[in-house]
This record gives structure tokens, C-alpha cells and sequence, in this order.
């Protein structure tokens, strides 16, 4: 199998917070992470094979699930991360059964915490899975013992 990288996209309807978001994953380490504003842009760029959606559960014209399901029709391998401040059971439940990794609850700081833990499991399931190192990062692994 060829080794190739791992995109990651964010949407999110917020601005600041997706700049935000983006800004926290820049500073871990993912230099890879592309921002989005639009849902039919990520749609289109997550046509990649390896890719992991973080998105918000409300976006501007469609639901987040929403973009799931039209992102998995075109590319079933596709990984899913929710950060939204939707506290529904039944948002969450259909949010799983649909398929997605993991739901983080936007509450400050820490869901910024929870997110790059979340991304950093992900991202060291996906190097033993395809045996290649992830993205550009070199000092992945040291990173992750000094977290």
C-alpha cells in the first residue's frame, strides 16, 4: 500500500472558533489541518482517501451529519470528529451511529484538550494501521510522550 498522508479539515459555522481550532492544532503539531467555511468545500476536498473531518454538529446549510453522509458516499474511509455544543442524547446517539469517532462538547478550554487528545489516538492508530509516519511530523512520537 502507498504511504500517504493524512488531511485533516475543519468547519465549523463560527469563525472565530474555527480559527481557533485551526490555531490549537497548528500549535500541536498539525501543520496539515486546512480550514474551511463552506460545507460543499469540504465535501469537495475530503474526496481524499486519508482524511479526518473535525466539524460542528449546526453549520450554516446543512447538518453536520449531513456532511458526513455526503462525504462517506464518496469516500467511505473518511474519519469523523464532532466538537459542537449540542448536549442532545439523541443528537450524539445519531452522531455514533452514524459513525463518527468520537463527540466532543464545546466547554472551553478543555474541549480543546479533548481534541487534540482524540486526534493524537487517531492519528497513532492510522501510523500503525498504513506503518508510515503521519503528516510532516517527524518528532510525532516524541511529541506525544512529552503530552
Amino acid at each position: 500500500m502507498e504511504k500517504s498522508a493524512l488531511r485533516i479539515i475543519i468547519l465549523d459555522d463560527d469563525p472565530f472558533l474555527g480559527k481557533l481550532v485551526h490555531s490549537v492544532l497548528q500549535k500541536s503539531g498539525y501543520t496539515n489541518s486546512i480550514l474551511v467555511d463552506d460545507e460543499l468545500e469540504c465535501i469537495r476536498l475530503a474526496e481524499s482517501e486519508h482524511i479526518l473531518v473535525i466539524l460542528d454538529y449546526d453549520l450554516k446549510t446543512l447538518k453536520g451529519i449531513e456532511v458526513m453522509s455526503q462525504i462517506h458516499e464518496n469516500n467511505p474511509n473518511a474519519s469523523f470528529i464532532f466538537l459542537s455544543a449540542q448536549q442532545s442524547p439523541y443528537v450524539r446517539s445519531q452522531i455514533f451511529a452514524a459513525g463518527a469517532l468520537t463527540y466532543i462538547q464545546k466547554e472551553g478550554s478543555n474541549s480543546f484538550i479533548e481534541l487534540v487528545k482524540a486526534l493524537n489516538e487517531y492519528v497513532t492508530n492510522w501510523c500503525e494501521t498504513y506503518s508510515c509516519v503521519p503528516i510532516d511530523l517527524t518528532d510525532f512520537r516524541s511529541r506525544l510522550n512529552r503530552a
